[in-house]
């Protein structure tokens, strides 16, 4: 008696094994996949497509090769061990290559390395119900609960153990010895059953045409939903690529819950159909309040490592898993009668497999771009409602009319709430923000399964993508001058400026600027949806699109490098975050090796780090640009923004003079800043010559690659912390070192004193400049007082001569602080009191002043707290 039961939990445990390992193979490969081939939206759906049209297949065929499960099984693992390599024999050899070059060869080709796997994956579930049918009367429901279950606690571990422990190729192989495992389950357990199902009868159980096209009309609207939830998860969550595989999981989880509920309450396919109208209905005419209540509870649980992923999961599951588990329990509610359950659930499989990958191809190439959400929902629904009429016709719909009228009632306040604003701009820190701004300034652009948002006009304009806020473009009428800054950057430290290579179009400000300067330029942009709104930024893009030294494509950026095999004096990165799904991989160290061979001799690489990053993000794309290049000189553009020029000769920064800029550059920037001052701003915003020369930080173990992505990882940690202050203090440190400084200026004929007065001259004109002014001056003001001391009395004067007085508060504040640093009290009590003179209402003046006075005058100390609190308390600061 106990060797049966251990013998029947043997099996349970099989095809819980067989669950986790079949969807962990299709996170890893979709992650390996686009690795290679890039994540172009034809790439994501003919990933998506093959993988699930192959396990359909093989469900279909299943009964043909009922001998063969334990075979099937080893050959999955087999495959699995050997899929690494095999990408990299064809990226070595050369036909990766060649294919890269066409969007057809690339969909063959992934077609094709995916056709194995997933053919031999779909044996798994009709194949372990016919086994069971030798000892049980209805088999299906049982395995697809086991099957899915053990899918979703397989994607989940894949995701947040596997990969980010061990990396993708070993949980590539740690899911080949579950597979294993499987194979000796079945082998050990299973070897009575094959001469028993041969026995079987082979009738089947023919199902009506009706039932078909109903069940794949029906799959075809999960499809939609399943990739409209998907979307969702991006744009109200966050971009990481961990999304795919919680969508996934929960997916998963919804069809094991359906599963359930169809075998204890015997759900038919039309109660299925109205209850994923419903559900629907419901959860979408809610959508604001399960927003807001997501929004109140993440800034409470977002710093938790544990509670993130929990959150995540929890409001997945709130938008996506009522309509969902109605979706997952059809096939199961229409399999009431098993006789031959191999051939009967293979084709169902089969019919629910092609339904849904023509709805992804749907949506991914027409849905999202022509149809709004709410139309989309609604049409998701009208589906749902055809499927009941060709199942049952007009009789039966007529006796359900008073469940009708509660989805058309419910259907109707879903489309009065709706607003596609709040949809796109539902991540938190967002949609507060945003809220107000009205449909005038909101203008979409749509291309494939992506969004582009600019908010605003045409003084004033900001940049969203895919629910991730990028830049403000125009601001008071000014171009970011940031941006364009990137784009004059390289040309500072090249002196050939034939070609150059921009990754990431956006809104085109860095690609305007570089095509200005260079006699080539080619773009590379994975959104195609950029390509609508260039026309509109044609003051902030130079007008790009018309520019004959500038050309661009629309791919992925390691694709376009290894088809184009083409080599460039200059390669500028100014793509997402490394923890945005489709950039992650361009900021790993296989990336840099290939920048590095696409560089011409004297070549530089250019990308960018910010506070976002944190620490351990900020020391590992220091670390991983140490393995590839030799010399690396940062610049502050602004607070927590830093741009790496990145190269294998020495760097020498040039006068901006010397090189050729057009007139509507040069026109933006004297917009943002006095072009007397610009050699200045680029000479004096670097902050070393070369970092890796002095990187304290320097640790082998930080390194970031294709198959260790550990910095999409850290990210996600820094930014569930309440401050990101990163420990940018090497950079400092290296910049600030007084010998490193005169060194990293090329101006040798200027002295330190000089250097340090055109520095706080420059940061002083710039907005909010006082506060990096403050922070580079900080060690000198240490380490030489007395120098420091005379610099600001020049200073001062400099500015009194030039504006007759300084009536500007950001420089008062800044003079006050180092007055205080030297230990000049009465000079800063001075420059205070001339903020209050312009400003009464200035909580922190009192605050310093309070302190000042805190030494000796006590009241004075009472009086300006006393004026703090009554500021406090009113709630009004000018600042």
């Amino acid at each position: 008696m106990m060797k049966n039961k251990t013998i029947t939990g043997l099996k349970s445990v099989a095809i819980i094994l067989a669950g986790m390992s079949g969807i962990g193979y299709e996170v890893l490969f979709f992650r390996l996949l686009t690795t290679y081939f890039g994540d172009m939206f034809y790439v994501q759906a003919t990933l998506l497509s093959a993988f699930l049209l192959g396990v359909g297949i093989g469900s279909m065929k299943a009964h043909r090769f009922r001998d063969y499960l334990f075979l099937s099984q080893i050959l999955i693992a087999l495959y699995a061990l050997s899929f690494p390599h095999i990408l990299i024999i064809l990226q070595k050899t050369g036909w990766l290559a060649l294919t890269l070059n066409s969007s057809a060869t690339i969909s063959l080709l992934t077609a094709i390395l995916l056709a194995v796997p997933s053919l031999l994956i779909g044996f798994s579930v009709p194949l372990f119900s016919a086994y069971l049918k030798t000892t049980n009367k209805k088999t299906f429901k049982a395995t697809y609960i086991l099957y899915n279950l053990g899918a979703f606690f397989g994607a989940l571990a894949v995701e947040l153990f596997l990969i980010r422990v061990r990396g993708i190729t070993c949980a590539l192989y740690i899911n080949a010895g579950i597979t294993a495992i499987v194979a000796l389950i079945i082998a050990f357990c299973y070897r009575d059953v094959q001469t028993k199902i041969r026995d079987q009868v082979e009738q089947w159980i023919i199902f009506p045409r009706k039932v078909v096209v109903a069940l794949g009309i029906a799959s075809f609207a999960s499809a939609l939903f399943q990739m409209f939830f998907y979307k969702t998860c991006f744009h109200i969550f966050d971009t990481s690529r961990e999304n795919f595989a919680f969508a996934l999981a929960i997916s998963m989880f919804a069809i094991f819950v359906g599963t359930i509920l169809v075998k204890r309450f015997r759900f038919r396919f039309e109660t299925c159909m109205l209850g994923a109208m419903l559900s629907l209905a419901i959860i979408f005419s809610n959508f604001k309040v399960i927003h807001t209540s997501f929004i109140y509870i993440w800034n409470f649980g977002k710093f938790s490592s544990f509670f993130h992923p929990l959150l995540k999961l929890i409001f997945f599951s709130l938008y996506g898993l009522l309509p969902l588990m109605f979706f997952g329990a059809m096939i199961p509610s229409l399999l009431i009668k098993e006789k031959n359950i191999a051939k009967e659930s293979g084709y169902l499989l089969w019919v629910s497999c092609l339904g849904n990958a023509l709805g992804y191809q749907f949506y991914i190439y027409f849905g999202h771009t022509y149809f709004s959400n709410v139309g989309l929902i609604l049409c998701i629904g009208l589906l749902c409602l055809l499927a009941c009429l060709i199942m049952f016709g007009m009789v039966y719909l007529k006796k359900r009319s008073f469940i009708l009228l509660i989805i058309i009632i419910v259907m109707g306040v879903m489309v009065c709430n709706w607003d596609d604003k709040s949809f796109y701009l539902a991540r938190p820190g967002l949609s507060k923000k945003y809220e107000k701004i009205s449909e005038n300034e909101f203008s979409l652009y749509k291309n494939g399964p992506d969004s582009v948002i600019l908010t605003g006009d045409l003084d004033d304009l900001t940049l969203f993508y895919n629910g991730h806020l990028s830049i403000k473009i125009i601001s008071g009428n000014k171009v970011a001058l940031g941006e364009i800054a990137v784009g004059v950057f390289p040309a500072l430290y090249v002196n050939d400026h034939s070609d150059a290579l921009v990754l990431g179009l956006g809104s085109g400000i860095t690609s305007g600027t570089v095509a200005s300067i260079f006699q080539n330029t080619d773009i590379v942009e994975i959104n195609k949806a950029f390509a609508q709104i260039q026309p509109r930024l044609k003051k902030a893009n130079f007008n790009i699109v018309n520019n004959p030294n500038a050309h661009i494509y629309y791919s992925d950026a390691r694709i376009f490098l290894t088809a184009k095999n083409k080599k460039y004096n200059a390669i500028i990165s100014s793509v997402s975050r490394p923890d945005y799904f489709a950039a992650s991989k361009l900021y790993t160290l296989e990336f840099y090796k290939q920048v590095s061979k696409s560089l011409k001799s004297g070549g530089v690489f250019c990308t960018w780090i910010d506070s976002t990053m944190g620490n351990t993000g900020f020391i590992t794309v220091i670390n991983t640009l140490r393995k590839v290049f030799k010399y690396c000189a940062p610049h502050q553009l602004r607070r927590g923004y830093y741009f790496l020029v990145c190269s294998n000769q020495p760097l020498k920064l040039k006068s901006f003079d010397d090189v050729a800029i057009s007139d509507k550059v040069k026109e933006e920037i004297s917009n943002n800043l006095p072009l007397e001052l610009i050699n200045e701003y680029f000479a004096y915003s670097q902050l070393s010559s070369n970092i890796f020369r002095k990187n304290p930080f320097a640790n082998s173990r930080l390194l970031n690659s294709d198959d260790l992505p550990i910095l999409e990882y850290a990210m996600s940690k820094e930014l569930r912390k309440p401050y990101i202050i990163p420990d940018i203090f090497f950079l400092y440190r290296s910049g600030l070192n007084i010998e490193l400084w005169r060194d990293s200026i090329e101006d040798k004929e200027l002295t330190i004193e000089q250097k340090i007065y055109k520095s706080g001259a420059l940061c002083l004109v710039y907005p909010y400049g006082e506060k990096y002014f403050l922070k580079r001056c900080e060690e000198f003001f240490q380490l030489e007082p007395e120098l420091a001391s005379k610099q600001l009395e020049i200073l001062e004067n400099e500015i009194i001569q030039s504006q007759g007085h300084i009536g500007n508060e950001p420089i008062l504040d800044a003079l006050a602080s180092f007055n205080l640093m030297r230990k000049n009290k009465v000079k800063a009590v001075k420059y205070l009191r001339e903020i209050l003179s312009l400003n009464p209402l200035d909580r922190g003046v009192h605050r310093k002043l309070a302190m000042i006075y805190e030494s000796g005058e006590l009241e004075n100390k009472e009086l300006h707290f006393k004026h703090k609190l009554y500021v406090d308390f009113i709630g009004k600061s000018a600042r």
